[in-house]
């Protein structure tokens, strides 16, 4: 559906950004996305750090833009 379009999206679901993108890295959807604009909220819900929001960014495969 979105073959030929640049897509970006932004993303501020004050900690929900986590079980979404970890959703989208197993079913392949974040490979839709060229950009990727997110408000990381780590230590906002529980088990959700720092490190991870970085581990987690580095396993998207689009770029990523942090902003708040």
């Amino acid at each position: 559906q979105f073959e030929g379009d640049y897509v970006v999206v932004k993303m501020d679901v004050e900690g929900a950004e986590f079980p979404i993108l970890e959703q989208m890295i197993e079913e392949k959807t974040d490979f839709i996305m060229n950009q990727l604009w997110v408000e990381m909220h780590p230590n906002k819900v529980e088990g959700y750090t720092t490190e991870y929001a970085n581990e987690l960014i580095k396993r998207l495969h689009c770029k990523v833009v942090l902003w708040h």
